[in-house]
């Protein structure tokens, strides 16, 4: 099944261009739109006026106060696994939150583990963050 455009994607565009590092490319496939107009809502040429909001503000904070309407149903997954980051960098981010936080962390350790540790990790190929970092600067 093919993804769904997002509901205002000019809008949601807008916001990528200004909040993130993603390359045109992606934020045109993610959008469904032409990178080209990508290219000029970056450069002020296209949808000059539209607000970009952050679209998922407000559903992370009810995540994380487990206020959100459909809690029960969301189910945690494997950022690495999902091609968000890397496993080395998600390494370095849990011992970095944990060396900052010793009793978070031990409290974490004492609920059920969000990931199964016998489950294998991601293989990704060196290439494929060289690619992107050097298209992102």
């Amino acid at each position: 099944m093919a993804q769904q455009p997002p509901l205002m994607p000019k809008a949601t565009a807008v916001w990528l261009v200004d909040h993130t590092a993603l390359s045109f490319e992606q934020i045109a496939n993610f959008c469904h739109l032409h990178k080209l107009e990508v290219k000029g809502i970056a450069d002020g040429d296209v949808a000059r006026g539209i607000m970009g909001q952050d679209p998922t503000k407000n559903t992370i904070g009810a995540i994380r106060e487990r206020t959100h309407w459909n809690m029960a149903n969301l189910q945690p997954r494997n950022p690495v696994l999902l091609g968000i980051c890397r496993q080395a960098d998600l390494d370095a981010a849990l011992a970095k939150a944990a060396a900052a936080n010793p009793e978070a962390a031990a409290k974490a350790e004492s609920n059920q583990a969000m990931f199964d540790e016998n489950q294998p990790k991601a293989v990704i190929p060196e290439g494929i963050f060289a690619a992107f970092n050097r298209e992102n600067g």
